[in-house]
């Protein structure tokens, strides 16, 4: 994927992570998604565990929302993933 910008954004204390690329976002979406469920965890689960609704999770993993950096690092941790590995992946 040549071409595509990540951004990140500080807003209200948080570093978010967006593209005004909507393939990009669908593809960042679709890993984390991917991921979660490799790990046979729900949208719940992984809400807990990052102190967000499951509504608020949901988002991310449909591409609506941008996450935080904060919680790529946490969700990298419950999903056992290196979140450099995971941006250069998304970034091909």
């Amino acid at each position: 994927m040549t071409g595509n910008v990540l951004l990140f954004i500080l807003q209200a204390d948080q570093v978010l992570i967006m593209t005004p690329d909507k393939q990009l976002r669908e593809t960042i979406a679709k890993k984390l998604r991917a991921l979660r469920l490799g790990k046979n965890y729900t949208q719940e689960y992984m809400a807990a565990k990052l102190g967000i609704s499951q509504n608020a999770y949901s988002k991310l993993e449909l591409g609506y929302t941008g996450v935080t950096v904060a919680n790529l690092i946490k969700i990298a941790s419950v999903l056992e993933f290196n979140v450099q590995d995971f941006l250069n992946d998304i970034g091909r």
